[in-house]
């Protein structure tokens, strides 16, 4: 056996060591997609009913879509549910996607093959932050998620394209619902540029930050 055949048996032997630690259901991981959801519903309620100022809502609204994605990681891994409760993680993943404009289907495919082909450009979507000064990083990490879907598009299969379109369609379609009824101001403040801020805030701090 190779030394890269056996860090991969050691991989999987620590993976199940872990997992058999495990109930089968994390219930603090759906707990906290739970409370990002009734902070960012509150939130924008306060600022449509003019509770609280649109300022706060975009900066509570920020951290949402910020930690929305320690529930969608845990998801994209399996690690919400178990075998028998696997639906549990695409239901969590889809959620928890939705509350940075994005989907579940296409980022799991870019997640993991950002695993298997670390800092690849062509490959991890994640590399994209991978500026040569301070502000290319900062306009790198702002259009992360397009890296993503760039390459989503390109190694993923037609079915799980027509999945992540159709995931995206909820928040697309809750967006201009808000911004009709509601007012532009509130949905480009509250929910549309919390979602940008949020996943750029990742991109540096886990992206970034992480690989440099």
């Amino acid at each position: 056996m190779n030394s890269s055949s056996m860090l991969k048996a050691l991989e999987m032997e620590a993976l199940r060591a872990v997992r058999a630690m495990g109930s089968g259901f994390a219930w603090p991981t759906v707990l906290t997609l739970l409370l990002l959801y009734v902070a960012g519903g509150l939130s924008l309620a306060g600022a449509i009913y003019g509770y609280i100022p649109l300022w706060l809502t975009f900066l509570v609204n920020c951290y949402v879509a910020f930690g929305s994605y320690t529930p969608l990681h845990e998801a994209l891994h399996g690690n919400v549910g178990s075998k028998s409760l696997g639906w549990v993680n695409r239901v969590t993943g889809v959620l928890a996607s939705w509350l940075f404009l994005h989907n579940y289907s296409l980022q799991r495919q870019t997640h993991l093959s950002h695993h298997t082909n670390l800092n690849d450009p062509d490959k991890d979507a994640d590399h994209w932050v991978a500026g040569k000064s301070w502000w290319s990083v900062s306009l790198r990490c702002l259009t992360i998620v397009l890296s993503h879907y760039a390459i989503g598009y390109r190694i993923s299969e037609g079915r799980i394209i027509v999945a992540a379109v159709v995931e995206n369609l909820v928040p697309v379609v809750a967006l201009s619902i808000l911004g009709w009824f509601v007012g532009w101001k509130i949905a480009i403040l509250g929910a549309l540029l919390p979602a940008i801020i949020g996943s750029a805030l990742l991109g540096f701090f886990f992206d970034y930050l992480v690989h440099t």
